[in-house]
């Protein structure tokens, strides 16, 4: 509610106007379905998150997709989609064992099925999720153009 932040911020646009996803979950709930079979499978699940009440997601919304599917549906970047959404840059390993890359693959191609040309998504071939290749100086000077493009 935009009451809620007046004061100091009042009168500002509060539109979001360029996004960078590097390597995040687009279906919450497919997200979500990954981890729990990789949890059910005794797999290596990366940064210590080896059960459902340690992942960001369940602690974020306090349940799961079986109790409140509509709630993760509703959040999840693939269902938020819209000619009116900002430019968006997306990043994304091939070896990445916590957000599946097949997620921005999915958000990636539910962009461009909208006709959308300002969005961008760059693979990280062999890359797991967090990895140094996402904070080398020619991914911050991609993410940099991006922005002046879309912000300056």
């Amino acid at each position: 509610n935009y009451k809620e932040y007046e004061g100091e911020c009042m009168g500002e646009d509060w539109h979001v106007q360029a996004a960078v996803d590097l390597y995040g979950p687009a279906d919450l709930v497919d997200a979500f379905e990954s981890s729990l079979e990789s949890m059910n499978a005794n797999e290596t699940v990366e940064f210590g998150v080896n059960k459902i009440e340690d992942s960001a997601v369940y602690k974020l919304f306090g349940c799961t997709p079986e109790e409140n599917p509509e709630l993760w549906k509703e959040a999840s970047p693939t269902m938020l989609v819209s000619d009116k959404m900002c430019p968006m840059l997306i990043f994304h390993g091939t070896r990445d064992k916590l957000v599946d890359y097949e997620q921005s693959v999915e958000l990636y191609e539910k962009i461009e099925a909208m006709g959308r040309t300002d969005c961008d998504f760059y693979t990280c071939k062999g890359y797991g999720h967090g990895a140094d290749c996402f904070f080398q100086p020619d991914t911050r000077a991609v993410i940099l153009e991006f922005f002046n493009k879309h912000l300056l």
